[in-house]
C-alpha cells in the first residue's frame, strides 16, 4: 500500500471511529438530557486536549479508587462555583467526552451532570480546585497545594512480635491532631496490614474520610472481612498503636484460635 492509499486509510479509520462514538454518545439519554440544559456546554473531543487535560489533573491531584487524596466532604450549597469562571466536567467513564462550561451553569444543574455517571470530576481550568461527586452522592473538595510545604514524614515505629509479617506498611508518623490538615494525604484506606500465618491472623489498618475521619483498626481471622474480631474506630493515634501492640501479643489473641 502506498503513502496515499495509507493516509487515506487512516483517515477513513479515524472519521468513523468519530461516527461510532457519536452514535454511542446520542443513546446515552442522562447525557443529552445534560447538554440541553447546559447550553453553553463546549464538548471537548480532540484527543490530545483530552489527555493534556487528564494528566494535568493526575499530576496535581492523587486519585485512588476514584477518591481525591486530600479532600474533604462539603454541602451542594458550599460548592466554591464562580459563575463567570470555567469548569471542566470529566466523567468515569472514557467513552463520554469531557465538558466545559461555566460555574453557573454547573451549579444550576448539578443533578443533571451528577446523573450522567458513578462519578464526576469538576476540574476548574486552571487546574487548581478540583470537585468530586461519588457514587455515594457525597461531594468532595480540594485544592492544589504546592508540593514545597509538605512534610517528610518516617514511618511510624511500632513494636511487633516476630510471628507477624507486614503485608505493606504506609504508617507513618503523621499525627492529624498534632500536625494538623496540611498533611493529611499521609491518611489513606491501605495504612498498614499485618498477617500473622501461622494462625492465619490479619490486622489492618486504615482511614476513612468521611465527614470527620477516623482510623478504622480491625482483627480478622481467615480473612473473614465481614466478621472482624475485633475492631476500633478512632481518630487517636495514640489509641491505635497501643491496641497494634496489644493486638500482635499472643496473651491476646490466643483467645482467637
Amino acid at each position: 500500500m502506498d503513502n496515499d492509499k495509507r493516509e487515506r486509510l487512516q483517515k477513513l479509520i479515524a472519521k468513523n471511529k468519530i461516527r461510532l462514538n457519536q452514535e454511542h454518545l446520542l443513546d446515552n439519554e442522562l447525557l443529552q438530557d445534560c447538554l440541553k440544559k447546559i447550553t453553553d456546554a463546549e464538548i471537548i473531543d480532540e484527543s490530545a486536549e483530552t489527555e493534556n487535560i487528564l494528566d494535568l489533573m493526575e499530576s496535581r491531584f492523587q486519585i485512588e479508587y476514584h477518591h481525591v487524596k486530600d479532600s474533604y466532604a462539603i454541602s451542594l450549597n458550599d460548592i466554591p462555583l464562580d459563575d463567570n469562571r470555567k469548569y471542566y466536567v470529566i466523567w468515569d467513564d472514557a467513552d463520554i467526552p469531557i465538558l466545559k462550561c461555566s460555574g453557573e451553569s454547573l451549579f444550576k444543574y448539578s443533578d443533571d451532570v451528577f446523573a450522567v455517571s458513578f462519578d464526576t470530576y469538576i476540574l476548574s481550568e486552571d487546574c487548581r480546585e478540583i470537585i468530586h461527586h461519588d457514587e455515594s452522592d457525597i461531594l468532595w473538595y480540594c485544592i492544589y497545594k504546592e508540593e514545597e510545604n509538605k512534610m517528610f514524614y518516617e514511618l511510624q515505629p511500632l513494636r511487633i512480635q516476630a510471628d507477624w509479617e507486614v503485608v505493606f506498611n504506609d504508617f507513618t508518623e503523621y499525627d492529624i491532631l498534632l500536625h494538623g490538615e496540611n498533611d493529611i494525604s499521609e491518611l489513606h484506606e491501605d495504612l498498614l496490614q499485618l498477617y500473622n500465618s501461622r494462625f492465619n491472623l490479619t490486622i489492618d489498618l486504615g482511614w476513612y474520610r468521611d465527614i470527620n475521619g477516623s482510623y478504622c483498626l480491625m482483627i480478622v481471622k481467615d480473612y473473614n472481612w465481614e466478621n472482624p474480631l475485633k475492631e476500633v474506630w478512632t481518630k487517636s493515634k495514640q489509641e491505635v498503636i497501643n491496641c497494634i501492640e496489644k493486638w500482635v501479643c499472643y496473651d491476646f489473641f490466643q483467645k482467637y484460635i
